[in-house]
Order: C-alpha cells, then structure tokens, then sequence
C-alpha cells in the first residue's frame, strides 16, 4: 500500500481536464483561421496593386533620368500614356480588373524646381504611389 501512495503520474481526472483545456484552445484557434485566410487575399490583392504603381512609378523614374528635368513635362513623363503607346511590356501587361493612371503637377507649393507625380492603381484595392523629382 505505501508503494501505491508514492508512486507518479497522471489521474484520469487530470487527463480530462487537460484535454478539455486542449480542446478549447483549438476550437478557438480554428474559428480565427477562415478569418486569417481571407485576410491572406486582402494582402495579395494590395501587394499586387501596390507592384503595379511601382513598376510605374519606375518607368517615370527612368524617363526622368532620361529626359532630364526641364524635358521632363506632362506631357512626355508618362512612357505608358503618351501617343503613341509605348512598346515597353510592363504598359500593357496590366491585369483585368485593375487600372494604372498617373498625374503629373508641374510644381510643388509653388516651386517649379519640383514635379509632383502621382501613379494611382484601382481595382479589388486601391493604391496609390506619390514621388517628388527636384531639379537638381
């Protein structure tokens, strides 16, 4: 008998309670997750737009330096919206259901030694990109 009293483990008692205290944990967890995972699309959707204004935005980067700034004008900033359309794959290749604009401003706070260009994306999300060029 005294080698009953002093032996270890666990009670049914306590392996029941550990289970339960288990089971609610994972009954919470599993009612977060359909959550979790539509909040996993929102996230693609912005990552994608938010690529998209960037790849713009790169372009008129690139026509800047190309151009320089006092070539550099609203009507020739943007390759992918000029007339002629511009060759370059990354205008074109513009997912359905999504659109890329941009604006060019010509100063910033009243000061011509900035453009002010703004590439805005819409679609499932809306995403918009804002750059500052100085004549420098």
């Amino acid at each position: 008998m005294d080698t009953l009293k002093h032996s270890r483990g666990f009670t049914l008692m306590e392996l029941l309670i550990f289970i339960l205290i288990l089971g609610i944990i994972v009954a919470g967890l599993a009612s977060i997750y359909p959550i979790s995972l539509k909040g996993a699309s929102l996230n693609t959707e912005y990552e994608r737009a938010l690529h998209l204004a960037q790849e713009r935005m790169e372009l008129i980067i690139g026509q800047r330096k190309t151009l320089g700034f006092t070539n550099f004008r609203a009507t020739n900033f943007d390759p992918c919206s000029r007339t002629p359309p511009s060759t370059v794959a990354i205008c074109s290749l513009i997912p359905p259901g999504y659109s890329v604009t941009s604006s060019y401003t010509n100063n910033w706070g009243g000061d011509t030694n900035y453009r002010d260009i703004s590439v805005q994306v819409t679609g499932a999300v809306d995403v918009q990109l804002q750059s500052l060029f100085a004549n420098y």
